[in-house]
């Protein structure tokens, strides 16, 4: 992510004009002139999201649009293990894009010590043409001496060859970005410095209301006047302010690695990243990690072991309402349900009436199913619930009392669901349609849309859009009434309303 310029020019939306010569008294002479004599460097803050399948479910914290993306990958790969790369490659160009639509995107073709000729260049290049024409507008490209463009920059870490070239290029392309040249008031970054110091640079968050403290001393006196800064230096990832519910907005995290490191000693590929199981047997902790480990179960002893106690409320605030982890209502202790730790399964056998979520016009991100397994078992927990999911990484079977039994899989492309009650299967599909909306709205943002299919039981077609179901009044989804008032295959039956509280969501499916 990428620091914009710092000016004494400008407003910051409480009327406060800082083109005044006093500025700079007011707010610190060395300050005033560091800013103008640096006034053309850019400073950048390198981010490495993890690249194990277990952190996917985090990129909707950190990914924004004041950002350049470099998407690596071993040439060889793509030559050689060309399906394997592709996907690869396709997923973290939908998840830049879905994020953060508007920020460039700049492939890195790494091993260029081991391309020997052009044939196998000119090969990665239409490789890559197969899976970038829908992110043209996003992906920047590399002249050539003859004026021909390639979609990717070869390096090689071994020679460094290609390495100065790339780095030219990103700095180049930073450049270009609006952002970087918009006016930021003094008065902003006074209040960023202050916050980044509280308790002498200890902090790693401080309140919503210490921010507005802070602001106030420095001259930022309004409520919304905080709140676009704070969107601005988390846009910039100087800090992390998620504004997604009430309750996440109530927190300003001045150091980020912080929060990822705390969600990290929960979520990890535990193939690489091991905990010390000789300490966790100390403190007579193994039995938990061997739950969270085989079971994705976290036990509030294990959280406060990874967590200091004081943190521990804040981040299972954060992690359950960031969808991460649901309370688990299926044990006589306080359990956590962490589903991006569940194992895959091949076993699946659902039964019941079939409706299909079909996300292949666009994308259908990692993390949603986990997320959905997570309203799902929330839910479950406020029925006559009597049978425990049965959950799995790509497949849950649960109870959803008087309505019956759910299974949920999901694939690439699409999540289908089995009722297994065919006369509560207008209910189901409105409550699992409101959870994919809530998702939509807190997690995923509005480019995340699906089409949906439902079954035909009577008839020789397996499957019929949504609208023509409809139509038909198609039993046993559609009666006379709940036809006409359900016209649209994205309606649902709760709040709208962007970031509706948790709670508040829940109790009214």
């Amino acid at each position: 992510n990428i620091a914009t310029k710092t000016t004494a020019g400008g407003d910051d939306g409480d009327g406060y004009d800082e083109e005044d010569p006093e500025v700079a008294k007011n707010y610190g002479m060395k300050f005033f002139y560091k800013a103008m004599k640096h006034g053309d460097q850019v400073q950048m803050s390198i981010w490495d999201y993890g690249g194990q399948e277990v952190f996917y479910t985090l990129h909707h914290l950190f990914l924004t649009n004041y950002g350049v993306y470099l998407l690596a990958f071993k040439m060889t790969e793509l030559l050689y293990n060309e399906n394997k790369a592709l996907r690869y490659l396709t997923f973290w160009l939908n998840s830049v894009s879905m994020h953060a639509r508007n920020a460039p995107i700049i492939l890195v073709g790494t091993y260029a010590d081991e391309i020997t000729n052009k044939e196998q260049y000119d090969l990665i290049q239409a490789n890559l043409r197969k899976i970038t024409s829908r992110f043209q507008n996003q992906i920047i490209k590399r002249k050539e001496e003859n004026d021909e463009e390639k979609l990717f920059f070869p390096i090689s870490n071994k020679n460094q060859e290609g390495i100065p070239y790339l780095r030219k290029t990103i700095e180049t392309v930073t450049r270009k970005q609006p952002y970087i040249n918009s006016k930021v008031p003094i008065k902003w970054m006074k209040c960023l410095d202050e916050m980044l110091n509280s308790d002498k640079g200890k902090a790693s968050y401080i309140s919503i209301s210490e921010a507005r403290k802070i602001g106030y001393a420095h001259g930022v006196r309004s409520e919304v006047a905080v709140t676009e800064m704070l969107k601005l230096f988390h846009e910039l990832g100087v800090i992390i302010y998620l504004t997604a519910t009430s309750a996440l907005s109530e927190i300003v995290t001045v150091k980020p690695q912080w929060l990822i490191s705390a969600i990290a000693k929960v979520i990890r590929d535990k193939t690489l990243h091991s905990h010390d199981a000789v300490e966790v047997k100390r403190v007579g902790l193994s039995e938990d990690l061997k739950m969270l480990q085989e079971e994705g179960l976290a036990s509030r002893d294990i959280l406060e072991y990874f967590w200091e106690s004081k943190e521990t409320p804040f981040f299972v605030d954060l992690m359950t309402r960031t969808l991460l982890m649901s309370r688990w209502h299926f044990h006589e202790e306080e359990v956590y349900l962490v589903p991006s730790l569940l194992s895959h399964s091949d076993n699946e056998n659902p039964s019941g009436i079939k409706a299909v979520f079909d996300f292949s016009s666009g994308f259908l991100p990692n993390g949603l199913f986990q997320r959905l397994i997570c309203l799902a078992v929330s839910h479950s927990s406020r029925t006559s619930a009597k049978e425990k999911p049965v959950l799995f990484k790509n497949f849950a079977k649960i109870d959803f009392g008087n309505k019956g039994i759910i299974y949920m899989n999901v694939n690439e492309h699409n999540v289908t669901l089995h009722i297994s009650n065919p006369e509560q299967a207008f209910q189901v599909y409105k409550v699992i349609t409101a959870m994919l909306e809530k998702i939509r709205q807190d997690v995923m943002g509005e480019t995340l849309t699906w089409t949906v299919w439902l079954e035909d039981s009577n008839a020789k077609e397996s499957s019929i859009p949504f609208q023509e179901a409809v139509k038909r009044k198609l039993c046993p989804w559609f009666s006379e009434g709940s036809a006409e008032d359900f016209q649209d295959e994205n309606n649902y039956v709760t709040d709208g309303a962007p970031g509706i509280a948790l709670e508040s969501f829940l109790s009214q499916l």
